[in-house]
């Protein structure tokens, strides 16, 4: 098993966007979708999302997120900018983003832990 090369991406134990398979991991993309379009609107931004219209697209493109294929190939991974930048904007517009302040501890700690993230 392993690492194996598909159409110029790295695969690592199946299709990154199996984890929406989990009922708890649709739940928890639901939220911070929600939390993003509260920060979008409270900076006078109003946004829609669909979660799972979106995810469903993803998977079906095949295209893995920068980040993830950053951890894969080694590379530093943009954390601060993908994910502490709209925190930032959440605590200026006073929103509270409890599943994203989750989802960027966890990117952290998983990027910290490949040696690709430091504070």
């Amino acid at each position: 098993m392993g690492r194996e090369r598909r159409h110029g991406q790295v695969e690592t134990y199946g299709n990154w966007y199996d984890v929406f398979a989990e009922a708890a991991c649709r739940l928890a993309n639901r939220a911070i979708a929600a939390e993003v379009v509260a920060i979008a609107a409270a900076m006078g931004c109003p946004i829609t999302a669909d979660p799972d219209r979106q995810s469903a697209a993803a998977r079906e493109s095949g295209h893995m997120p920068s980040i993830v294929q950053d951890l894969l190939a080694g590379r530093p991974m943009e954390v601060e900018a993908i994910y502490a930048a709209p925190l930032e904007l959440a605590r200026l517009a006073g929103v509270p983003t409890p599943m994203l302040d989750l989802l960027v501890a966890l990117v952290k700690v998983r990027a910290r832990a490949a040696g690709l993230y430091q504070d």
